[in-house]
């Protein structure tokens, strides 16, 4: 989670005036299994010009049969969600480092997006990272420190477990919340699409977390 918000932060460009920073801490997320080529267009792009826009946010269609907008389609087994949906948010950053990033690496539409020709350096930092990211999750810790290989693929399963569902509870109570109102019809979508959390009270700070295009905050 501190290299997740370093790499938001970073591709905001809200942690250093100078680019090459900015981009060095992005890579950052490369090396912890996040593609931040494939996050940029999902996050940077999409995210913040539709936020909870369907068709067009694609975090909002991350995770198979969770219905987090009133916009998506409503199914009867959906009335169950708040019972199952804490399993598929556990499994979500193995979703999105091992399917995501590569489903959208060939599709050739992404909302919008048409017809889309991903740079070939991209693609080999799409490979090489992930292979460096299971070579020294996996191996290393196997071939250094674990008795056995069903250790090390176990505690990589907590890991990520607890990583996931930390990661889509803030998202979700960041994103899909009621309460916040604003009479500016301008400002008004962004309010009601994100706000910031406070833990003191009442648990959410009415704070415009998608206000405008560039904000270091989102």
């Amino acid at each position: 989670m501190i290299v997740f918000n370093l790499v938001h932060d970073a591709s905001h460009k809200a942690i250093s005036k100078a680019s090459w920073i900015n981009k060095g801490i992005c890579f950052l997320g490369d090396l912890v299994g996040i593609n931040t080529y494939i996050w940029d267009i999902r996050h940077d792009i999409q995210h913040h010009t539709f936020t909870n826009v369907l068709g067009g946010d694609l975090i909002i269609e991350s995770i198979p049969l969770i219905r987090p907008s009133p916009q998506q389609p409503y199914k009867t087994f959906h009335k169950y969600q708040v019972c199952y949906a804490p399993v598929f948010y556990m499994l979500y950053s193995f979703y999105w480092m091992f399917v995501i990033d590569f489903k959208l690496f060939f599709k050739k539409e992404i909302c919008n997006l048409h017809n889309i020709r991903h740079p070939r350096g991209q693609w080999v930092i799409l490979f090489s990272t992930k292979l460096f990211y299971l070579f020294y999750m996996l191996y290393c810790p196997w071939v250094f420190t674990a008795p056995n290989f069903s250790s090390v693929v176990g505690y990589f399963f907590i890991m990520h477990c607890a990583a996931g569902l930390l990661l889509s509870f803030v998202a979700v109570l960041g994103h899909f919340v009621e309460g916040p109102r604003s009479r500016n019809r301008k400002m008004g979508s962004s309010i009601k699409a994100g706000v910031n959390m406070n833990w003191k009270q009442p648990l959410i700070l009415h704070q415009t977390q998608h206000g405008s295009t560039g904000s270091p905050a989102g």
